[in-house]
């Protein structure tokens, strides 16, 4: 996995940037080896983005570069108001595992694995009123 973490604020009009923005980033998560392709807001500063690309590999990474959806994100970031682009790298992110659960109690499928969180999450849960997992 090749990893991507950009920072940024928008200068202006935020909602215009977004109805911008999305569209391109609808666009590259479909390009090959794309795994995630977020746009984040911080909801304490509204011109705040965070953009998290996740790719299978670094060669998918370096492909979307010159995609022409891309090129248009880089090349005309600045007219919509992208400031202070910070990017952080990670390559050979090894290790990649994905979970999920209908909701944030809910165990994961082995009931040994974060034995103690869970311990602690059902102390509160109940301590709160609340059915444990």
């Amino acid at each position: 996995m090749y990893i991507t973490l950009s920072r940024f604020r928008v200068e202006g009009d935020g909602q215009a940037f977004d109805n911008w923005l999305l569209p391109l980033a609808d666009k590259q998560r479909a390009l090959p080896g794309n795994v995630m392709y977020q746009v984040l807001h911080d909801p304490h500063d509204p011109q705040a983005r965070v953009l998290t690309e996740v790719w299978e590999t670094e060669d998918d990474h370096i492909a979307h570069l010159t995609d022409p959806d891309h090129v248009e994100i880089i090349a005309m970031g600045s007219e919509h108001g992208m400031r202070d682009v910070y990017v952080h790298h990670w390559s050979r992110a090894e290790g990649h595992i994905e979970r999920g659960r209908g909701r944030t109690e809910h165990r994961l499928a082995d009931r040994d694995e974060r034995s103690d969180m869970y311990h602690l999450i059902d102390e509160l849960r109940t301590a709160r009123g609340l059915p444990t997992s």
